[in-house]
């Protein structure tokens, strides 16, 4: 369904990525400040729905951890941290105006849903942006993604998706509660060997938008092309991904966007954005 592009990196990570490029000094500087700008009022309008999400899991972490717990210093101190808004993101580059561009073009926008979850016993985890915005997008359709129904289904994701990992490559040791998330995963995902591959995982398609690159790369389970049109719609998870972080992509009212993944790499093609899929 596309094209893919020498330069793309499947190893992109959740934290420590490369820094990306300044843009070049040309006649769309104005363009790329104005867009510096919008990213600043985004996340001030964001910071609202993450202190709400946040609200919930901290009365989540109270309910299951013993009382003695919520005198923790360092407990309290991360929860408070994941109530602060993120620092802004870096001046935007030409390649991630050109996706950008292509979000405004479908009515679509960026959500920041953090980085941090819970365990099944309540411990908090880290590092956990790609599964929460995966999580986040895929189920937007349900009360505009629901703070606690998210974080649920994004820990059930990374159990899942992990354990793909560990069935393609049979090694743990990148693997683990507060590892750092690499998208190269999901190609494990789509071979759809593995405890989960009787699960609704194999059903998913996942477009990766890769700021730094200005491209898309889509990851499609062996059982989303066999799927009517309005069920593909459903299980289209939308992911951006800027150096350092994944965010959510969704409909402009925060809900699911009425697009399958195919129509999504047309529209794509036809506005220059260059996309790769990966599948069995």
């Amino acid at each position: 369904m596309g094209s893919s592009w020498s330069s793309w990196d499947p190893l992109s990570v959740c934290t420590g990525g490369p820094e990306p490029s300044q843009p070049s000094q040309s006649d769309a500087e104005h363009q790329v400040n104005q867009r510096a700008q919008a990213e600043f009022v985004r996340h001030a309008e964001e910071l609202e729905e993450a202190m709400m999400q946040e609200a919930m899991y901290q009365s989540l972490v109270h309910e299951h951890e013993p009382s003695e717990v919520h005198e923790d210093a360092d407990l309290q101190e991360a929860l408070q941290q994941s109530l602060r808004p993120a620092a802004p993101p870096e001046c935007p580059t030409e390649e991630s105006i050109r996706l950008q561009t292509l979000l405004d073009f479908l009515g679509m926008k960026r959500l920041d849903v953090g980085s941090t979850n819970l365990s099944e016993g309540g411990s908090l985890l880290s590092n956990q942006c790609f599964y929460l915005a995966i999580a986040r997008s895929w189920l937007a359709s349900a009360d505009n993604g629901s703070g606690m129904l998210v974080r649920d289904s994004a820990l059930q994701l990374k159990r899942e998706i992990e354990a793909c990992v560990f069935c393609a490559r049979g090694d743990a040791g990148e693997l683990g509660d507060e590892a750092e998330a690499y998208t190269d995963y999901l190609s494990c995902v789509v071979q759809g060997q593995s405890p989960a591959s009787a699960s609704a995982i194999t059903d998913l398609a996942i477009a990766i938008f890769a700021s730094s690159l200005g491209g898309i790369e889509a990851y499609v389970g062996k059982g989303y092309s066999s799927l009517p049109r309005e069920q593909q719609v459903s299980n289209l998870a939308l992911v951006w991904h800027r150096p350092g972080h994944f965010e959510a992509v969704v409909a402009i009212n925060g809900g699911k966007m009425d697009i399958n993944l195919g129509e999504l790499i047309d529209i794509a093609q036809s506005q220059n954005v260059v996309a790769a899929v990966v599948q069995a």
